[in-house]
């Protein structure tokens, strides 16, 4: 069956509060999905953001990202007062996220809204509790003891660190009232996530979901399961991960996250991933498995090297991973994003575990006849990506190519010249692949000012927002030909 989707993280979403949540902007938007005759919507990973503001660097992989609650339901549930809203300074540009300020604002409002809930929640959030022992209680030790940070004494600081029993149940007993504000945000975000996915899904929308590879050093999931991480005795990484050099960094990237202590995972049957693939599906209908060639093998940067390019290849689980997922996840649904330069284990590894991959059209058109990213080199068992939220805007990408490569690309797409992104989409479209993909950004022409994250800078990235009228019903109805056209839609 052919169908089709858009890109657009949460935190894109229209809204007068400053950044995107799962409220009714998010409602909105599945509409239009399916006004446009579309069947998914895919975001980026849902965890909390560090400074960095990156959802691929979170402190856990199993929370979720607070500033997506919808505060206009605390209103209506007494929680909150609309005025308290309009009064809090949002940013001021409404195409971009003002981070400070929406960090700033809604730590303030959701604070309010816990006091004022006092006992009213309590049965709710015991029942949540229990649903998610395996990562909540040292998600709330994590962060509370991020909060707290020096204010703690340094003999139980000391204790947290190494996880002595004795200084995690002095610290559960004295700071109680701190974790529990953490667990009243994941009771909030889950319970309004699963109302937006249950209207989306019974609209016949679905939800494709990101996993990252990897997890931030500074985490949860590191504190509390260290023993998982290539981690020296004193707490330290023997060495990060990465990516030697390619097409988006010349010199490589260095992550600066840790790398598994595979060998001990599979000690574990790899029950760790099996819960975190377990929350990922218990969000989404599909997830898509981010740098899977490190699964095959994975670059081994040293934890003293200056550049990417001192790593080293080292294999990794390979096929025993993706069996044991396949055994402890219930209807495990894994896109895999296998981009870049990649070897033939990594193919073959592929298609033993029989997951789709990911083509990319921008990457397509270098002069080479056999580039496997073509159109006409296509198969049905990729997903064919416009772009992702690590390229350029496609009208962007087209107008910024060297005159030889925009000539090739013209030559091959015909584009023309009003619109050349809408008919670099309809060629996207057409291919053999069942699952056509772009961004949003894409259907509404933007440029480069308007991409969401630029690999290997750390600056500007994350923030760009749809304004409201945009999602509008001529698009809407121009989507739908699109997909008709294609064979997309009924």
């Amino acid at each position: 069956m052919r169908q089709s989707g858009v890109i657009l993280h949460i935190s894109s979403l229209p809204s007068p509060y400053g950044i995107g949540t799962v409220g009714k902007e998010a409602r909105q938007f599945v509409d239009f999905l399916v006004e446009a005759g579309m069947c998914y919507w895919q975001i980026l990973p849902l965890g909390e953001i560090n400074e960095s503001n990156s959802p691929y660097q979170s402190p856990s992989v199993f929370a979720g990202n607070p500033l997506f609650i919808d505060l206009e339901q605390l209103c209506e549930e007494g929680l909150l007062n609309k005025s308290e809203l309009e009064q809090t300074f949002w940013g001021h540009d409404p195409r971009r996220v003002d981070f400070p300020a929406v960090k700033e604002g809604r730590d303030r409002l959701l604070r309010l809204a816990w006091q004022r809930c006092g006992s009213k929640l309590d049965e709710k959030l015991e029942a949540f509790s229990r649903e998610n022992e395996y990562w909540l209680p040292d998600y709330m030790r994590f962060m509370t003891m991020q909060e707290l940070g020096s204010a703690l004494s340094p003999v139980l600081r000391q204790g947290l660190r190494q996880r002595q029993q004795e200084a995690l149940a002095e610290f559960d007993e004295e700071y109680k009232p701190f974790q529990r504000y953490y667990l009243f945000l994941q009771y909030l975000f889950f319970n309004q996530w699963q109302q937006l996915r249950e209207y989306a899904n019974q609209k016949g929308i679905s939800f494709i979901g990101d996993i990252p590879i990897y997890v931030a050093a500074s985490s949860a999931d590191v504190w509390a399961h260290s023993e998982l991480f290539q981690m020296d005795e004193n707490g330290n990484m023997s060495g990060q991960a990465g990516c030697p050099p390619d097409a988006f960094a010349a010199d490589g990237q260095m992550w600066g996250n840790p790398l598994y202590d595979w060998d001990e995972m599979a000690k574990q049957d790899y029950y760790w991933w099996a819960q975190r693939l377990k929350q990922c599906h218990r969000l989404c209908d599909k997830v898509r498995l981010d740098h899977f060639r490190g699964f095959e093998a994975y670059f081994n940067i040293p934890s003293s090297a200056q550049k990417a390019t001192e790593g080293h290849w080292v294999k990794g689980p390979g096929v025993a991973f993706f069996d044991a997922m396949k055994r402890q996840v219930e209807n495990l649904d894994l896109i895999v994003e296998d981009l870049g330069t990649l070897s033939e284990e990594v193919h073959t590894l592929r298609q033993q575990i029989g997951c789709p991959g990911m083509a990319v059209l921008q990457f397509a058109f270098d002069g080479n006849r056999s580039n496997i990213y073509l159109p006409h080199n296509m198969t049905r068992d990729r997903i064919m990506y416009a772009g992702t939220h690590d390229n350029d805007t496609l009208s962007g990408w087209y107008w910024s190519l060297p005159d030889w490569q925009r000539a090739y690309c013209g030559f091959y797409t015909r584009p023309g010249a009003e619109r050349p992104w809408w008919d670099l989409l309809g060629t996207a479209w057409s291919t053999v692949c069942d699952l056509a993909m772009a961004q949003m950004q894409d259907f509404l022409g933007l440029d480069s000012s308007c991409r969401m994250n630029i690999p290997g800078s750390s600056k500007n990235n994350w923030a760009w927002r749809m304004l409201p009228w945009e999602m509008n019903s001529r698009l809407a109805r121009d989507i739908l030909e699109l997909n008709r056209l294609y064979g997309r839609a009924e």
